[in-house]
């Protein structure tokens, strides 16, 4: 398992997928959207080359959001927590 300091999420190497477990927050228009794009790293090794890019769509199992943010201005961008609870994604070709 792969833990993101800054944002609390975790990342499972499995066969063929990878399991991501945590919260990304603070996320620009994510009550709105239908598609999630989540990097995370895939070893504790500094550098780019162990950053992967992930495409997650809304209802996959294991995906859900937090409550829109209530933000003193700002109110034209909604934001929300992304949380993942053992959601299961495609490994990158």
């Amino acid at each position: 398992m792969i833990r993101d300091a800054e944002t609390q999420t975790l990342l499972e190497d499995t066969i063929r997928r990878f399991v991501l477990n945590g919260t990304k927050r603070y996320i620009t228009n994510a009550p709105e959207a239908g598609i999630y794009t989540v990097m995370a790293c895939t070893s504790d090794a500094k550098g780019a080359s162990n950053i992967l890019a992930f495409i997650v769509e809304r209802g996959t199992p294991g995906l859900s959001l937090g409550k829109p943010d209530k933000k003193m201005g700002q109110r034209s961008a909604h934001t929300s927590d992304v949380i993942f609870e053992h959601c299961r994604v495609r490994r990158p070709i």
